[in-house]
């Protein structure tokens, strides 16, 4: 199975009423918080020496702002199935745009964990309930994974400028 076809398959298993409801109540949650948490993110990247070139042109913090928040909100948005061949299309698209800036991958990921680490931290302090609490964390956990798979493997193969592709 192709990589674009198992996160499908995993994002079409949470399809389901319940997980939608559950969703639909973490991005209540958690859209409204997005450009704190986007904040937090680029204060912590932007003390990365090797991002610094980046920080230095004035116009890309507010850009790449806008655009993380635009993500996230994404990220917590009901999805049909046209949705999901988008938001994976998506994925893969900010995959290619890293490597094709020659963002070292592991910023991509320290990304996600701050990003993970802060959606959560809300989530905790706004949560009723440690079962409803438990259960969006681990539907955080494996959107992410989902997410960083697809901006991994896109990543990978765009840096190798290949031909062939995975998905």
């Amino acid at each position: 199975m192709e990589i674009k076809e198992l996160v499908k398959d995993k994002l079409a298993r949470h399809n389901n009423r319940k997980t939608r409801d559950r969703f639909r109540r973490i991005g209540l949650l958690l859209i409204p918080s997005a450009p704190e948490v986007v904040d937090e993110l680029l204060d912590e990247l932007e003390k990365e020496a090797e991002l610094s070139e980046f920080f230095a042109d004035q116009n890309f913090r507010p850009k790449l702002r806008e655009a993380i928040i635009l993500w996230l909100e994404a990220l917590f948005t009901e999805k049909n199935d046209v949705a999901i061949e988008a938001f994976i299309d998506r994925q893969i698209e900010v995959g290619r745009k890293h490597a094709d800036k020659q963002v070292n991958i592991l910023y991509i990921h320290h990304g996600a964990s701050i990003l993970k680490r802060e959606l959560n931290d809300r989530l905790r302090k706004n949560s009723k309930g440690k079962k409803g609490f438990l259960k969006s964390l681990q539907i955080i956990d494996e959107l992410f994974d989902v997410v960083l798979s697809l901006v991994s493997i896109s990543y990978i193969d765009f840096s190798k400028d290949t031909t062939t592709t995975t998905f």
